[in-house]
């Protein structure tokens, strides 16, 4: 009876070398996982992405390159270049780039399309009389200007998205970091599945045993990764990882950085807050247990 009363000592870890190893490689398994997340939600995201071009400027930057191209008609059309292309089809063309750039398709800009939009709105402006040329819609003068305004205006774009920002070599270097991004996501993910059901297999029916060894690797994962977040965010050494390439929408593009970090600290930190309650649940839990077996035991050798 002794022998069979005595038997209460469930706590004992097992496997306490293999499963430290294990709890040690999962540690990288996770920080990858959180990072890969992380940089799927956010940077490489595209309806993140179009927040975060309206609210850091960067579609003002880009705006401004359309307008520099309108400029030039200023004269010959008698209009504001602002006229000649509204606000808000302004805003839906750069949208539209955005998700191209995303989708990684090689036209990024649609010129033909804005150009266009120009025309369509030089036919509604000559219909009321604001654009002052005096011609008729049908008139080969008017059409002639209309067909030089379509090849210039894509022309124009063309260059000036050339030199002040070579998107197409910006999205060349984000499609590889993405590829990257999602390889890793997926390792990271992976190996961690396969490290957690190793661990449960080397504790066995202990849940406050597998709660403390991920609790511990979730801890060593996510705290020095959200302390080095906060420092990233704090002294702001983004312009560093921008690519020269971006040239003058560098700014634009640290501001969004600044918003993926902040996304990035509020993910991490949400890891961090589970895993500190797996870790102190799996050591109350295993002490709790513990003094269990050991009241099991003193009754036994008391009977």
């Amino acid at each position: 009876m002794e022998t069979r009363r005595s038997k209460p000592k469930q706590t004992v870890k097992r496997w306490p070398l293999l499963s430290w190893v294990v709890t040690f490689i999962m540690v990288f398994s996770l920080a990858i996982t959180f990072l890969g997340w992380g940089l799927k939600t956010t940077a490489f995201n595209v309806n993140f992405a179009k927040q975060e071009v309206q609210t850091s400027g960067l579609n003002k930057e880009l705006a401004t390159d359309l307008m520099l191209a309108l400029d030039s008609y200023r004269s010959d059309l008698g209009i504001e270049p602002g006229k000649l292309l509204t606000k808000q089809q302004v805003n839906e063309d750069i949208i539209l780039a955005v998700e191209n750039f995303y989708a990684g398709k090689k036209t990024i800009l649609d010129t033909k399309k804005i150009a266009k939009q120009v025309t369509t709105n030089m036919d509604n402006y000559l219909q009321t009389g604001e654009l002052g040329l005096g011609l008729n819609a049908n008139s080969e003068r008017y059409l002639a200007l209309k067909s030089t305004v379509t090849t210039g205006i894509q022309e124009k774009l063309a260059w000036n998205l050339e030199q002040n920002a070579n998107i197409n070599d910006v999205q060349t270097e984000f499609m590889k970091a993405k590829q990257i991004v999602d390889t890793l996501f997926k390792v990271g993910l992976t190996l961690s599945i396969i490290l957690a059901v190793i661990l449960v297999l080397l504790q066995g029916l202990r849940p406050f045993n597998w709660a403390y060894y991920l609790g511990l690797a979730g801890c060593w994962a996510t705290v020095p990764f959200y302390l080095l977040l906060w420092l990233l965010a704090k002294y702001q050494i983004y312009s560093s990882f921008i690519p020269y390439s971006a040239r003058t929408i560098a700014i634009p593009l640290e501001k969004i950085a600044v918003a993926v970090t902040a996304s990035l600290q509020a993910t991490v930190f949400a890891g961090v807050i589970v895993a500190l309650g797996l870790l102190i649940l799996g050591i109350i839990g295993m002490r709790f247990q513990q003094k269990v077996g050991h009241y099991g035991i003193h009754m036994a050798k008391r009977r």
